[in-house]
């Protein structure tokens, strides 16, 4: 008989405002999908049949083939070989958020052996989220990385992946990625986790993270073209590791590939692993850098948001005291987003425990509001999902906003409207 594969795919809809009736009808969605062999190759798929119908013949040697999703539920039948994984939605097919019944051992297949980088990438994803929220629930237990380990390091010696896509499936989910998988969270708790399983890949995989460093080193004159924008990528993913669980060493690493960069790229990628943590080298560097480049603005603005938006701790009062620079000009839209916007994106120094950060956030955004609202509305904006963090710090953002709407200084329409949408939110109306 036949080897076959069955696919049944199911698609929803949630409803959104505006809905009547039965709601809406089943879109056409293209899935494409790929076979794994057990060796971890590609393999060639004859037929695929739909709904019991007919099977229809593939063009001879393909190993990609696109479902049609016509109706709220489809059933396919593949034809196999031999027990395959299933690569789904390849290349990204579709812009849907796929849920599959996969196991850990096959989603650890995909990511060792897939030829396809998205589907790579999304293994990643899926794997090392699992592994931090296993940490944020244990903080006191080691991270348990061993089998993405070997993943991962079976990933790393495949020669023929793009190097830039290797830099993005070794990237970790972010934490507000990591924030939406749970209820109420702790976002420095989060923050502590994801750093706890980043060290502990970096000391598992030190060893292909030294190998990848050395051999893209940058070699002959810069070259704006896809492989030489994959080395640089590659390299400093490798360094952010290296530099996270190597203590003096990854630290003196860092400054030693600021020091010796030949373009931005690579500098302002070793400074912002310089400045992760404090110290006279953070201080150097962040002055040889300015003084560098102060006469450009863009890198003045690059220089501003990585000193706003670095989690190094307590750095609230270090992005006060940029308020007052000469670098910041509070009637530059790029720099207020630099120093301000981007400050709320420090997952450790924006969600302090004891408020701080929501603070100086506000009273930024009170600050710009004079000169630019919409830039002070933007800054805002990040007050505005206050309601999905835990009680302590739902509360104090809530009083920084209670705050600004009840001052002595009126604010704009623009900034008015954020805070107030804040405060009816936070309150739990809608």
């Amino acid at each position: 008989a036949a080897k076959a594969l069955t696919i049944h795919l199911r698609q929803e809809l949630p409803r959104t405002p505006g809905d009547v009736g039965s709601g809406k009808r089943p879109m056409l969605i293209p899935v494409s999908l790929g076979l794994l062999s057990p060796s971890g190759a590609d393999m060639e798929i004859p037929s695929v049949a739909r709904d019991g119908g007919p099977a229809e013949a593939q063009p001879a040697g393909a190993t990609t083939a696109v479902l049609l999703l016509q109706g709220w539920e489809n059933t396919f039948v593949v034809g196999a070989s031999e027990r395959p994984v299933p690569s789904i939605l390849r290349d990204f097919s579709a812009p849907v958020r796929l849920k599959t019944d996969l196991t850990e051992d096959q989603t650890l297949f995909l990511l060792a052996h897939d030829s396809d980088a998205v589907n790579r990438w999304d293994a990643a994803q899926t794997l090392t989220a699992n592994l931090i929220l296993s940490s944020l629930a244990d903080p006191s237990a080691p991270p348990d990385c061993r089998r993405v380990v070997s993943a991962f390091s079976t990933a790393l010696k495949d020669t023929r992946a793009d190097k830039r896509l290797l830099a993005h499936m070794l990237d970790l989910p972010s934490v507000p990625d990591l924030c939406l998988r749970t209820s109420k969270p702790d976002p420095t708790a989060v923050h502590a986790a994801r750093q706890r399983v980043m060290a502990a890949l970096a000391g598992d995989l030190r060893e292909d993270f030294e190998r990848l460093y050395e051999a893209n080193m940058p070699t002959g004159a810069y070259s704006f073209d896809a492989e030489g924008c994959g080395r640089r990528a590659l390299r400093l993913t490798c360094l952010r590791y290296l530099s996270c669980g190597g203590g003096d060493a990854g630290r003196a690493r860092a400054v030693e590939a600021f020091r010796g960069a030949a373009n931005m790229t690579e500098q302002l990628g070793a400074l912002r692993c310089v400045c992760a943590a404090a110290g006279p080298e953070r201080d150097e560097c962040l002055a040889a850098f300015y003084n560098q480049w102060k006469g450009e603005m863009l890198c003045v603005c690059h220089w501003l948001r990585v000193q706003s938006s670095c989690d190094m701790p307590g750095n609230v009062e270090n992005v006060r005291a940029l308020l007052s620079h000469e670098a910041f000009d509070i009637r530059s839209p790029n720099k207020c987003s630099s120093l301000v916007r981007a400050f709320a994106t420090s997952n450790v120094n924006f969600h302090s425990h004891d408020g701080s950060g929501y603070r100086l956030l506000a009273d930024m955004a009170l600050m710009v509001d004079a000169v630019n609202p919409q830039v002070a509305s933007m800054a805002m904006g990040a007050f505005t999902s206050l309601r999905s963090y835990d009680a302590h710090r739902e509360a104090l953002m809530l009083a920084e906003c209670k705050r600004l709407a009840g001052g002595p200084t009126a604010l704009s329409p623009n900034l008015s409207e954020v805070v107030n949408r804040c405060i009816a939110g936070g309150s739990g109306d809608e």
